[in-house]
C-alpha cells in the first residue's frame, strides 16, 4: 500500500483534506494529517518534526506520497525528509501536485493497488479533470493517453453501461469505478457515447472526470488482458447497483 502525508499551515485544513479524501469512498489507505504548528496562539506555520513523525508513522508502506500546501510547507518537508534514514528516505516522494485535488485522485488509484509511479502519476494530473470541465470549448481534452475509440475493435471484452447516480460519475460514484477497474489486471478504457468524449483510462480517477459523465449517458467500456472479463463484468455490476449510492 502507498500512504500519504498532507502538510498544510493549518492543521485543521490539512485534517480537512484527509476527510474529505477517506469519505469519497476511499478509508483503506493510511492519510496522515501533518499540519500546523504547537502554539495555541500562533498555530499557523509547519513543523519539520510533525512532517518526520508522519512520514515515520507510514514506514511501513512500500511507498509514501507527501502533499503540501505552500511557502514554508514544502521547506518543512524538504527538511523532514533530509532527516530520516537512508531506507526510509527511497520510498519518500514530494509532489506539487495541488493539495486537495491530488488528495482525492491519489487516494483513489493508491486504494486500488497502484504502486508509488502510478500514485505520482494520478497526482500530477489532478487539475485535469477540472481544466477540462472549465476549458471544454477551448479545444482537446485536457487528458489524453493517446487511444482512439478504435480501441474498441481490439479489445478482449467490450460492455456499455448507463450511468445512474444523481450527480453522475462524479465523488463517491467515480473513487468506487476507478477502484473497481484498478483492481484487475486489464487495461480498461471508457468513451462516453452521449457527449462523445473519451476514450479515458478507467482505472484513473482524473482522467474519467474529464469524461463528463452525467446521470443518463451511456459509456462504452473495453478491456484488453488477463482480466478483461472479469474486470467488465465486475464494473457491469457495479453500474446495475447504482455505483454504490442510495
Amino acid at each position: 500500500m502507498i500512504g500519504i502525508v498532507i502538510v498544510s499551515h493549518s492543521q485543521p485544513l490539512a485534517e480537512a483534506v484527509v476527510e474529505l479524501a477517506r469519505g469519497m469512498g476511499e478509508s483503506t489507505v493510511p492519510i496522515i494529517a501533518a499540519g500546523g504548528v504547537d502554539d495555541p496562539d500562533n498555530p499557523i506555520g509547519t513543523d519539520p518534526t510533525r512532517v518526520m513523525a508522519a512520514i515515520e508513522e507510514l514506514a511501513e508502506n512500500e511507498g509514501i506520497l507527501v502533499l503540501m500546501d505552500l511557502g514554508s510547507a514544502v521547506l518543512s518537508a524538504e527538511t523532514a525528509v533530509d532527516l530520516l534514514d537512508d531506507a526510509l528516505n527511497e520510498k519518500v516522494h514530494l509532489s506539487a501536485a495541488p493539495l486537495v485535488e491530488a488528495a482525492v485522485a491519489a487516494a483513489a488509484v493508491a486504494g486500488a493497488g497502484g504502486d508509488l509511479d502510478a500514485v505520482i502519476a494520478e497526482a500530477k494530473r489532478a487539475l485535469d479533470g477540472k481544466k477540462e470541465q472549465l476549458e471544454a470549448a477551448a479545444g482537446p481534452h485536457a487528458y489524453d493517453d493517446g487511444g482512439t475509440d478504435e480501441k474498441s475493435q481490439d479489445a478482449d471484452a467490450e460492455i456499455e453501461i448507463e450511468i445512474t447516480p444523481e450527480h453522475g460519475l462524479h465523488a463517491r460514484p467515480a473513487v468506487r469505478f476507478v477502484k473497481t477497474a484498478g483492481s484487475f489486471e486489464a487495461d480498461i478504457q471508457a468513451t462516453n457515447l452521449t457527449n462523445g468524449k473519451g476514450p479515458a483510462k478507467a482505472a484513473s480517477m482524473v482522467a474519467v472526470t474529464t469524461l463528463g459523465a452525467a446521470k443518463g449517458h451511456r459509456l462504452r467500456l473495453t478491456a484488453t488482458g488477463p482480466d478483461a472479463k472479469a474486470a467488465l463484468a465486475a464494473l457491469e455490476e457495479l453500474a446495475a447497483t447504482g455505483f454504490g449510492d442510495a
